[in-house]
């Protein structure tokens, strides 16, 4: 079957569908459609001053958070006090882990998971861009039965459940806050890795573009050149 509309035709045929556009009767471009099947259960907040609703929107996972960034620039750009402002007015119990690297590395990672089990906490709050976002997933996916990162890495240990993670972006580039990869690097063997996992997809994700004004020009680009790679990748 077919359908025209305003020189574009949609044809349905074989499980396929091809995209073309036309002129009159004159083919300018023929698209073949692949099928496919997407699904992204991120829920996203999007725009100026979206971390006014951080609070109200976590209290569902409990009270104590494992604030997890790196290693100084959120407490530039504003977005350490926003959350920090938000976790004490709807009275969350804080534990901050500090110092999360670029290309993060998996001994940071044990260090945090070893203190949000001690702290009991029930949620973490990745505070930056990709690499800190990465390991967040990581310290979450680890918490509850207190496995060892590299093992989950390297698909020797099997978690079967993950503490909720949220992201709040500062830096427009890997796009971790949106699905559910994490990629470490562990400097003892020489290696690394990524690792796929539904569970790790982040429950929320709040971008304020407001945080990305302090990223000098040169990270930007860099950033940009990122989301390019990641997106031609996966094909």
């Amino acid at each position: 079957m077919a359908a025209i509309f305003s020189g574009f035709l949609l044809i349905l045929n074989d499980n396929k569908c091809n995209f073309s556009i036309f002129t009159g009767s004159k083919l300018l471009k023929l698209f073949v459609m692949e099928n496919f099947v997407a699904y992204n259960p991120v829920k996203v907040h999007f725009g100026k001053a979206v971390v006014a609703d951080l609070g109200k929107t976590i209290t569902f996972y409990g009270k104590k958070v494992l604030l997890v960034y790196g290693k100084g620039s959120v407490k530039k750009n504003g977005s350490y006090d926003d959350v920090i402002q938000q976790l004490e007015k709807f009275s969350m119990e804080i534990t901050e882990f500090s110092g999360i690297k670029s290309n993060p590395l998996v001994v940071d990672v044990d260090k945090a998971i070893e203190l949000g089990i001690n702290n009991k906490v029930e949620m973490v709050i990745a505070l930056g861009g990709g690499s800190v976002i990465d390991s967040a997933k990581i310290i979450a996916l680890c918490i509850p039965a207190n496995l060892n990162p590299w093992k989950v890495m390297k698909m020797r240990a099997f978690p079967r459940e993950s503490l909720p993670v949220i992201t709040v972006l500062t830096i427009a580039a890997t796009g971790s806050e949106m699905n559910d990869v994490s990629v470490l690097q562990n400097l003892e063997t020489g290696e690394k890795i990524g690792y796929v996992n539904p569970m790790i997809y982040p429950k929320h994700s709040f971008l304020d573009p407001v945080y990305t004004y302090s990223v000098s020009s040169e990270y930007t680009a860099y950033g940009i050149v990122d989301m390019i790679s990641h997106t031609f990748e996966t094909f």
